[in-house]
This record gives C-alpha cells, structure tokens and sequence, in this order.
C-alpha cells in the first residue's frame, strides 16, 4: 500500500502549472537526484490570495522537512521551519543557499525520471505533482 510522504521538488514541474483550483501556482520546480541519503527540492509558488506550505511528503524518501540554509559567522546550517508563507500577490522562492525542502533517506531516483511530491497548503489543502528529476549541479540556476 502506497503512502504519502513529503519531498523535497528540484525538477520542472510540469503538470502543477496552471493548476489554478488549488490557489497556489507552483513553477521551476525540481528535486535533485541524491549524492548521498538526502535530496533537496526547489520551486516557486505565488497565490493571489496567499496561502503557507504547512508539510510535503513523497513515497521516494522516509520523511520530508522544511528547511532554511543560514550563514553564521562562515558556517553554514540548515534550520527546520514549522512552515513556509506564500504572500498574498507575492511569491515563496525555494532555492540554494534559502528555504527548500529536504527529502530525508531518499530512495535512489535518476536524473531524468519523475517522482510525485504532495504538497499541503493551509488554504489550497493537499497538492500532488509530478517533479522531473535533475542532476544536483542544474540545482543552481534553473530557468525552466
């Protein structure tokens, strides 16, 4: 039996764009293939009305966290975040070096395959996309 599990997107996800029932819009998305037992997802999403990622999951990794990559004093960490805010109007960007969503003892996924990530959103409720996998270098600048 199939469950849901929270992930991290670092590949272009084509079929949420336009999904404009949900409230949220999501684009530039993409999931890294894994280095090592963890994978890392980056997006944008704008909503009119606004809306905040509350948790994401994907059967591709045992758990999925919100995550912020802070600088102190030259030493960078990661910090989970109970939640991440979409402004009404305004955009929530995931990207290297801020917020993004890490997939936690990822199962091994290759560049090029898809893996399905569900989201849930305080407003819009739970969101399933399908995240095209990229190689952990194309992470960094991503214009899709």
């Amino acid at each position: 039996m199939k469950k849901p599990t929270l992930i991290l997107l670092v590949a272009l996800v084509a079929a949420s764009c336009g999904n404009g029932s949900a409230g949220v819009e999501l684009s530039d998305a993409r999931v890294s293939e894994p280095a090592g037992p963890n994978a890392a997802m980056y997006f944008k999403a704008t909503s009119d009305e606004g809306d905040r990622l509350l948790s994401a999951s994907t059967e591709e990794a045992a758990a999925v966290e919100l995550h912020e990559t802070q600088m102190t004093d030259g030493v960078m960490s990661m910090t989970s975040v109970d939640s991440l805010e979409v402004p009404a109007g305004g955009e929530l960007v995931l990207e290297p070096g801020g917020f993004h969503l890490m997939l936690i003892d990822a199962e091994p996924f290759a560049e090029g395959s898809e893996i399905e990530v569900t989201l849930v959103w305080e407003n819009a409720g739970e969101q399933t996309y399908s995240v095209e996998v990229v190689a952990p270098g194309d992470t960094m600048e991503h214009d899709h």
